[in-house]
């Protein structure tokens, strides 16, 4: 406890996951146009809190029946939350992706409205920051466990963890105000250049070096 740290990011590449066009992505996966996304991307698994995300999305299609729910990636509670979908009469709205190649995940990120991380812990939360270099507003937890809720201030908004409600209280706000997502995403892609890769390696080669000397 009494030695100096340093914390340096894993970073992220920010000339792979940026704003771009993506293409006929949303034809080839299936997906519905002219949509409001909410995008999820990551492992399928009890600590990431996926189901809070669908029991959220009822409150939120009563407000914007327009909305989609997108979700990436896979694990081992894929049945069961497309079970939980469908006894929440949301199968219709959520979308399960499964796994998708590299090119496709930052077309992924690039077709959402909204990136939500309802997760209970994150060590470092690396989907938010490619979210964000993809210039997205964020939705994530207060947890405690949940590094990923220091990447978000003007950028987006927190919501009590395991809690439906509030999260799709929190999605709806944005959901109604264009001008703020738009507003947010400004912020989410200039605050996500202090973490490019290149700058964490710089970092790490500083911090070498200086124990060198």
């Amino acid at each position: 406890p009494n030695k100096p740290s340093v914390v340096i990011s894993n970073g992220i590449d920010t000339k792979e996951f940026k704003p771009q066009d993506p293409g006929d992505f949303l034809k080839r996966q299936g997906l519905l146009r002219d949509k409001l996304n909410l995008v999820y991307v990551g492992r399928l698994y009890p600590e990431k809190s996926i189901d809070t995300l669908v029991r959220a999305i009822p409150n939120v299609v009563k407000i914007h029946p327009n909305t989609q729910v997108i979700i990436v990636g896979s694990g081992y509670l894929l049945e069961k939350l497309k079970k939980l979908t469908e006894t929440v009469g949301m199968k219709n709205y959520i979308k399960f992706l499964g796994l998708v190649s590299n090119e496709d995940l930052v077309r992924t990120f690039n077709i959402a409205d909204i990136f939500i991380s309802p997760s209970l812990a994150e060590l470092e939360g690396m989907t938010v920051l490619e979210a964000m270099a993809c210039g997205k507003p964020i939705i994530t937890t207060n947890a405690k466990m949940n590094a990923a809720r220091f990447f978000v201030s003007d950028n987006g908004f927190l919501f009590e963890q395991k809690n439906a409600m509030a999260l799709s209280e929190k999605i709806n706000i944005l959901l109604s105000d264009e001008k703020l997502r738009t507003q947010m995403s400004v912020v989410s892609l200039k605050k996500s250049k202090q973490y490019d890769i290149h700058q964490s390696v710089a970092k790490l080669e500083n911090l070498y070096y200086s124990l060198i000397k």
